[in-house]
C-alpha cells in the first residue's frame, strides 16, 4: 500500500518545532506492512493546501496539523477545496466533542472544528478536542504529538499491507568502490530496494523486500564480493 504525508503548519517550515510527527508515522507505516512514498510540508494556506494533495497519487493521503481554533487553522478547508466538497457542521464530530459543549455551550470555536468536509467519516480525539476525519482515500490528523498518534492507533488497521523484511550489511569499503557492485544487484534483484548511507569510517547497505530468501541472497552475495573489506 502506498502513503503519502503531508504535514501543515508555518512553524515547521519556520524551524520553530521539529516534524516528529513524520518520524513516528513513517516508522508506524513501516511496521503495518505500508509504504511511505512522500512526505511533505506545506504552510497553513488553503490553496497550498489542496494543490499539495491534489498533486500525490497515492492509496492514502494522511494530513497532520491545522485542525485548531484559530484563524491560520486551514487544513479542513484545504481539504475541501482540493476535493470539491463543501463544509458543513457534521453532528458526529459535535458529538465526539460533547463535554467541551457541556463545559462551554456552542461556541464558535467549537463549530468550527466540527465543521468538516461533507462526507467525512470522523474520528473522535480521545486526549484533546479537535476531532480527526476521513474524506475518500485523506486521513487528517491533529498536529499535536499524542492526539495525533492516539488517532492514528484507532485507525492503523487502514494501513495495514504485507511486511517487508530489511537486513543491513556493514563495509569498510568506500562508496565509490561498491557502486557498480550495487547497479548490479539493483538490475538483478529488482523486487528488491538496495540502498547506501555513507558514515565517517564505513558504508551501511540496507537491503528492503517483500521475500526473505531474495533479500538473504543479496546480503549473501555482498558478503562475498565485500569479504576483503572488514564488515559487520
Amino acid at each position: 500500500m502506498r502513503v503519502a504525508l503531508i504535514t501543515v503548519g508555518d512553524e515547521i517550515l519556520s524551524g520553530d518545532i521539529e516534524n516528529t510527527n513524520a518520524t513516528w508515522i513513517a516508522r508506524k507505516l513501516k511496521e503495518l506492512g505500508s509504504s511511505l512514498i512522500k512526505i511533505s510540508v506545506v504552510p497553513d494556506d488553503v490553496e497550498m493546501i489542496a494543490e499539495e494533495i491534489r498533486s500525490i497519487e497515492a492509496d492514502y493521503i494522511i494530513v497532520t496539523g491545522g485542525l485548531g481554533t484559530t484563524p491560520d487553522d486551514v487544513t479542513r478547508e484545504g481539504v475541501a477545496k482540493a476535493l470539491n466538497l463543501e463544509m458543513r457542521l457534521n453532528q458526529e464530530a459535535l458529538e465526539c466533542m460533547k463535554k467541551y459543549i457541556e463545559k462551554y455551550g456552542l461556541s464558535e470555536q467549537i463549530k468550527k472544528m466540527a465543521t468538516l468536509p461533507e462526507g467525512s467519516k470522523v474520528i473522535c480525539n480521545r486526549v484533546g478536542a479537535a476531532p480527526g476525519f476521513i474524506v475518500q482515500n485523506i486521513v487528517v490528523l491533529p498536529g499535536v504529538p499524542k492526539e495525533m498518534t492516539s488517532m492514528f492507533e484507532e485507525i492503523s488497521e487502514l494501513f495495514r499491507g504485507e511486511r517487508e523484511i530489511t537486513r543491513e550489511v556493514v563495509t569498510t569499503a568506500r562508496e565509490m568502490r561498491i557502486t557498480e557492485l550495487l547497479e548490479e544487484l539493483t538490475r538483478t534483484f529488482q523486487d528488491v530496494k538496495i540502498g547506501s548511507y555513507p558514515k565517517e569510517n564505513s558504508v551501511k547497505i540496507k537491503i528492503t523486500g517483500r521475500d526473505e530468501k531474495r533479500v538473504q541472497e543479496v546480503c549473501n552475495i555482498l558478503r562475498e564480493r565485500l569479504k576483503e573489506y572488514e564488515m559487520s
